[in-house]
């Protein structure tokens, strides 16, 4: 065995670095673990709300950073009552609206709907079974529909009927169990005429909406026609909707104009201020002041990173006998954004004068019951990332058309919510000098080891001719 190895100096050394190495290594251990518990430590819970005060659901109101009061309009004829955001809404809240909740002054949440109210004509085929087909004596026809145990809202039928040139009474009437009936549609007729190369016909019902579950429908035959006798060819039934939807128009923010080069020449450029974070943007209309004029232009949407992305591109044209109006400018889809560019091609003509720019986009329409027990104050609340979406009842049941239209109120302005609790930050946000702590540790850590294993190179390298002289 060589005299190194049994050096007594050398082991002692040797030992002595490595236990200050553990102890280095040990002591940032404990300083990471300790930042990482304080970083997942719970914050303390306050005790000033009532629970009337402080819960949402399940859900406590601290983590809603804000809250807009809800007036509530005189009573009405409507069992409902309706608003619409507005633009602070939509930077306070998570782009899918998901994290709004309704809360009233008994410390209830109050469900409503969300509806984003643009233009719709849809129609969708509903499942419906025939039964009691039957032809009656005065040679009129008529059939029994089943629309299932839970039908879906309904108010349109097609009837297809043989023959051609004819002129047919119709009557439909609806029931909830097959016995008590009542007229949904009278007094309106089933006409096909064809002349040379047009045809006129006219198949379709339109009854208000409903969920019955049985329909009954009986056709007459065309009493100028003396042996009329009329079949069903088809019977389909409907739920369409076809309605205007609602439209907010909004003043933005219009930016001073900017020489740019633009595609093609040289061009002006202005920022459009949407005047909040995704506001929903469908459409622009420019004000300019100029009599004659014809300019490509691009519409650029500056949120997120990356490229600019292109939103609209097209032509400003205005003749001189055209009268001055806006210029409409439609996206082609809805957008959400907090600034626009509108880029203007010059070429050698002296800048437009821009001087205002509107934009639209459907409105965001929240409804609610107008329950008796509904006490003030009511508060929509916003700004909880982490909520998860509702999912009511009522919204779910909520008829497409709202019949007597519901009483309408204003959002108040928006408010911090006094009790919100923000999430708590990083140890490493709240703690930055943790993190020069834990690296000085760990550079000591690695010079004692380094230092470690320099010192017992040198040793070895000393004990060398000692041992090679024994």
């Amino acid at each position: 065995m060589s005299q190194r190895n049994l050096d007594p100096g050398f082991i002692s050394r040797h030992a002595a670095g490595s236990i200050a190495t553990r102890a280095v290594l040990t002591l940032t251990l404990v300083v990471l673990c300790w930042g990482e518990a304080a970083g997942s430590a719970s914050p303390a819970v306050s005790q000033g709300p009532t629970p009337a005060e402080s819960q949402l659901g399940a859900e406590p109101l601290s983590k809603w950073q804000w809250f807009h009061e809800v007036p509530l309009p005189k009573p009405g004829n409507s069992p409902r009552v309706d608003f619409v955001l507005p633009v602070p809404v939509f930077g306070e809240s998570r782009e899918d609206l998901g994290d709004l909740r309704l809360y009233d002054g008994q410390g209830q949440e109050r469900p409503y709907s969300l509806r984003v109210r643009e233009a719709r004509d849809e129609r969708q085929q509903l499942p419906a079974r025939q039964f009691n087909r039957q032809s009656n004596a005065d040679h009129s026809i008529e059939v029994t529909l089943d629309l299932g145990e839970r039908p879906a809202e309904h108010n349109e039928m097609e009837i297809a009927t043989s023959g051609t040139d004819v002129r047919r009474g119709v009557v439909l009437e609806g029931s909830d169990n097959d016995r008590g009936w009542g007229k949904l549609v009278d007094g309106v007729w089933l006409v096909h005429y064809q002349f040379d190369n047009q045809v006129v016909d006219i198949r379709r019902l339109r009854y208000p909406p409903c969920r019955l579950r049985y329909l009954r429908v009986r056709v007459f035959p065309d009493r100028s026609h003396a042996d009329d006798h009329p079949e069903f060819s088809s019977l389909t039934v409907f739920h369409t909707v076809q309605e205007p939807g609602e439209y907010v128009t909004r003043e933005a923010q219009l930016g001073p104009r900017e020489a740019v080069r633009a595609a093609g020449g040289p061009g002006s450029a202005w920022i459009i201020d949407l005047g909040g974070q995704q506001v929903p943007c469908e459409k622009l209309s420019i004000d300019v002041a100029d009599a004659e004029f014809a300019r490509p232009f691009v519409v650029e949407m500056l949120d997120g990173e990356g490229p600019r992305q292109i939103v609209a591109n097209g032509e400003l044209r205005r003749q001189a006998t055209d009268p001055r109006r806006p210029l409409v400018v439609s996206l082609g889809r809805e957008v959400m954004a907090h600034r626009l560019r509108l880029v203007v091609t010059d070429h050698s003509n002296p800048p437009l004068a821009v001087e205002a720019v509107k934009y639209t986009a459907a409105a965001r329409q929240v409804v609610l019951a107008a329950a008796k027990g509904l006490v003030e104050p009511l508060r929509l609340y916003t700004g909880n990332p982490k909520a998860a979406p509702p999912h009511y009842d009522f919204a779910a049941t909520l008829p497409v058309v709202l019949e007597p239209p519901p009483a309408r109120t204003t959002l108040g302005a928006p408010m911090e919510n006094p009790i919100f609790e923000p999430e708590p930050k990083p140890w490493t946000e709240r703690w930055p000098w943790l993190v020069y702590v834990v690296l000085a540790c760990a550079s000591v850590a690695l010079l004692a080891m380094l230092g470690g294993l320099v010192r017992a190179a040198i040793h070895r390298h000393d004990a060398m001719p000692a041992a090679g002289a024994g």
